[in-house]
This record gives structure tokens, sequence and C-alpha cells, in this order.
């Protein structure tokens, strides 16, 4: 199973699970893959969100073995966006970044709403998309494409471009003019430089 960051994996309540985690799975909600501690730990770091409170109350995390996992799928797709905020250029918007090739999926506060029907947007919150970037082309079309969604949607847009499906990096920070940039993968945090990220893309290309 090859899991990744943001993924949604659903599990069955168990004796051994704490009763809050039990409460959650009975809702047949899932859990949301995060960044894992140890390479190779026979368990992986799932979490789940209580309420749009960020603090640690609200949010819990579990090791949980990936042999229990009943169904597995990758993050919400933006398009159910639609389901929270109304705009008539809203799909549009949302069609002309998957005809780029960037797979746009819905995570966060946005998708918990989605996936539970409870409250977890404010007046605050951003909205929080990954976008899978496999050319430079695409580095340089998604800029207007986001900054339009903003504007239409009237929130903060958090965007994890994600390279060789591995690396993600934030949007906002490749807009700025420095070489070394952090990036997350599914085990650490590092920096790599820009020249390696976009050589990575360039790979890609040439596999194409």
């Amino acid at each position: 199973m090859n899991l990744q960051r943001h993924d949604l994996v659903w599990f069955k309540p168990a004796a051994n699970y704490p009763v809050e985690l039990n409460n959650w799975l009975q809702e047949n909600l899932p859990c949301v893959v995060t960044r894992q501690s140890q390479l190779h730990h026979p368990k992986i770091n799932v979490a789940l969100s209580l309420s749009a409170d960020k603090s640690q109350f609200s949010r819990r995390s579990y090791l949980l073995d990936p042999q229990q996992i009943i169904q597995h799928r990758r993050a919400l797709p933006l398009l159910r966006l639609g389901e929270l905020i109304s705009h008539p250029r809203l799909e549009s918007l949302i069609c002309q970044l998957e005809q780029l090739g960037l797979e746009p999926y819905l995570f966060g506060s946005a998708s918990w709403q989605i996936l539970t029907g409870r409250n977890y947007l404010h007046g605050g919150s951003d909205i929080d998309i990954l976008l899978q970037i496999s050319s430079l082309e695409q580095l340089t079309e998604l800029t207007p494409l986001l900054v339009e969604l903003e504007q239409i949607i009237q929130r903060r847009v958090d965007a994890e471009l994600v390279f060789a499906h591995k690396y993600a990096l934030a949007w906002r920070e490749w807009l700025l003019p420095c070489e070394q940039l952090l990036v997350k993968t599914y085990f650490a945090q590092e920096l790599l430089s820009r020249d390696v990220l976009r050589a990575m893309l360039l790979k890609s290309c040439c596999v194409l």
C-alpha cells in the first residue's frame, strides 16, 4: 500500500483503541496519514481533528497497524470545495488546475468539514490544497490561478506543491527569492536547493 501524507484511511474500531478513536471510527470517519516518525516502523502515524480549534486538545495522533486499514483513498478532490463555497467561477477554475495536470486535492479544515458534516471552517480559516508538480511550466501557470482562487473564495489558499511525489513545499515559499527551501517528506523535513527541485521536474519530463 503506497501511503502518502494527507491520504485518508479507514479502520474498524478495536478493543485496544482509545475510546475517543473508537467513537470516531464507529461514525465511519477516516484518519489522515501524517508525517512518519521512523523509517520502517511497523505502525503508521495517523491523525484526526475533533474541532476547528487547532490546539493540541483538538488534534489526536495515533500509531496504528496499517494491516488494519479497511479503506484507503487519496485526499478529497479539490472540486468538492464547491460543497462549502458557491461561486460561478469556482468549478471552471479548479478544472483549469486539473487540465494543467496538477491533481488538486483538498485537505485541512475544509476537508474535515466535508467528511464529518461538522463546522471546522471559521472566518479566518485557510483553504489547504495539494498540487502534484511534474513540470516547470506548471509552476509558471499555477500562480495566477491560485491568486484568482483566493479572490473568488475570499480566503487565503495554502498550497503544498509536491515534487516527484515526495517533496512537499509551500507554494508561497517557492515564490520567495531564496535558494534553500524547506520541504517535507513522508519521514522528515529538510532543506533542498531550488536547482535540485527544478532538476526533478526536468527529469520527470524526460521520463515522460
